[in-house]
């Protein structure tokens, strides 16, 4: 359906996600974004954008969406996962934020 629903997100990378990112990434998650600031905002953002199109209700970004592991490009695709519901995540840097817009795959 073109017409499912999408979510958007833009962030600043920042040292903030990196003082919270236990919180909201699992463990492979935190490991493989390294101590890139890029690379853990797009895993942020990404969650953040498929929590905004699912409608965000009763779901915690650690424990129901997961990111597959992706190589950071200057906009790419990175694949997610809520609840076994694949999502696919568009993501591009904008004036040195991360912008990502998702919709159900």
């Amino acid at each position: 359906d073109h017409r499912a629903p999408i979510g958007v997100d833009i962030q600043l990378p920042a040292k903030k996600l990196q003082d919270v990112r236990e919180k909201f990434l699992s463990e492979n998650e935190v490991k493989d974004s390294g101590n890139d600031m890029e690379t853990l905002c797009i895993y942020w953002c990404a969650k953040e954008a498929i929590y905004k199109a699912h409608g965000g209700k009763g779901v915690s970004l650690k424990e129901d969406i997961h990111i597959q592991e992706f190589e950071k490009n200057d906009q790419g695709i990175v694949r997610g996962v809520l609840r076994n519901k694949p999502f696919v995540v568009h993501y591009s840097f904008y004036d040195h934020h991360v912008l990502t817009w998702s919709r159900e795959a």
